[in-house]
């Protein structure tokens, strides 16, 4: 009996132990927007990530993203901007930026009435204190207008 628990702890200590050299993902804990779609596929490094989203709907396209870093950063900027995929006309944006945050997220932005075609987004964040970049670029949409 004595043995079999000594066993069990063995491997109960074994178990903590390799617990403590996991390694630990900069995207643990990132919360996005209720309004990013379900697809959460970002763009950046261990301290930095990005992630830029649109949707079509009726009258408009309605996109943003968002920007989080690991730890506390001297100041953060994000920016989106929603691109004609076939021309690589940019159409428009929204940012924004801060200090001593480690998530940001610029004001949604709606691009009214445009034709249809096919549109992205891309987003871009840096950072200060530490220094970071942080790209990502969404895949195509088809946007029909439906007056």
């Amino acid at each position: 009996m004595k043995t079999k628990c000594g066993i069990g702890i063995v491997l109960a200590g074994l178990l903590l132990t390799s617990l403590a050299f996991m390694p630990v993902s900069a995207n643990e804990g990132i919360i996005p927007s209720e309004n990013a779609l379900s697809e959460q596929v970002m763009g950046g490094d261990d301290f930095l990530s990005c992630y830029g989203y649109l949707k079509g709907e009726q009258y408009w396209i309605r996109f943003g993203g968002w920007a989080q870093s690991y730890s506390i950063a001297g100041r953060m900027h994000i920016a989106v901007y929603l691109y004609d995929y076939n021309s690589g006309e940019k159409m428009t944006h929204t940012a924004n930026s801060g200090q001593g945050v480690d998530y940001l997220e610029p004001q949604e932005n709606l691009e009214l009435h445009p034709p249809t075609g096919d549109y992205y987004v891309y987003a871009e964040a840096w950072t200060v204190a530490p220094s970071h970049d942080a790209d990502y670029t969404s895949s195509k949409m088809r946007y029909v207008y439906n007056p």
